[in-house]
């Protein structure tokens, strides 16, 4: 096989595992893949530019999200009538299910919080209270309590998937 014949896409080669790489690449592509690997003999340049189509084959694209991609979202509808509809009320169901639990974590943190802060004020009374009735074992017991709170309070992080957008 001719230097212009590997361009073509023609092989002389019988073998079942050698496939026509130039297919799977662009003819600029192949030009220049020609180009550099001219020089070498034509049975190496089958094997570059085979594992070159191989390569490219194997590219992949990805999509993430609630609903499949905009190209196999209409394929849905082609095999099951309907079923893109379907897809799209599962996707909205599933959203205002993921807002109401974020909205009741978010009502159940800022109601701990409150709590923390109402705890942490009813102790600074009560050690205020111990030391004015004179029992500073107390009310230094009840500070030091009040300091471990309020670590725990300032240092206390949000659950996951409660962060604010």
């Amino acid at each position: 096989m001719d230097k212009d014949e590997s361009t073509k896409g023609t092989s002389t080669s019988d073998s079942p595992e050698e496939s026509h790489p130039e297919e799977a690449i662009s003819s600029e592509a192949c030009e220049e893949l020609t180009a550099v690997i001219q020089d070498l003999p034509t049975e190496k340049q089958n094997q570059i530019k085979h594992r070159v189509g191989i390569i490219i084959q194997q590219a992949s694209s990805s999509f993430q999200g609630p609903i499949p991609h905009p190209d196999h979202f209409a394929q849905y509808n082609k095999v099951l009538p309907g079923a893109a509809e379907r897809i799209l009320k599962m996707a909205e169901i599933e959203q205002e299910n993921r807002h109401k639990h974020e909205d009741v974590a978010d009502r159940l943190f800022l109601r701990g919080l409150y709590l923390g802060t109402l705890i942490i004020v009813l102790l600074i009374g009560l050690a205020v209270l111990a030391l004015y009735l004179g029992y500073p074992g107390p009310a230094i017991i009840i500070v030091t309590s009040i300091i471990a709170l309020a670590v725990i309070y300032v240092l206390r992080k949000r659950p996951k998937g409660t962060q604010g957008e």
